[in-house]
């Protein structure tokens, strides 16, 4: 036998419990896409760092290796004819722009 819930002044409350399934279920709902949002947001720049860290980490090891050349292959006594720069003539210097042909 099923008995009606009634409210004092003689309402029943038979379609209440829907409701709020439905406010709940909604609730959930706009929660749990929000923490999706957020974790695939979180994601992407997690990635993205991953690239730039990987990035800079490969720039600074062609900077070593530029370095190690650089101090393997410099000259330790200078077996050419000493140059000499005129500070006046180097301060007075006139640049042209190159011309593709």
């Amino acid at each position: 036998m099923i008995t009606k819930l009634s409210l004092s002044n003689g309402r029943s409350q038979e379609g209440s419990v829907i409701i709020i399934v439905m406010v709940f279920t909604t609730v959930f709902l706009i929660i749990g896409s929000a923490l999706f949002l957020l974790v695939r947001s979180s994601n992407s720049g997690t990635a993205l760092e991953r690239k730039d860290v990987k990035a800079f980490n490969v720039a600074e090891a062609g900077v070593d290796a530029a370095m190690v050349d650089l101090k393997v292959s410099w000259p330790r006594v200078s077996t050419d004819n000493p140059v000499i720069v005129d500070p006046v003539e180097f301060r007075n210097i006139t640049l042209t722009p190159l011309v593709k042909n």
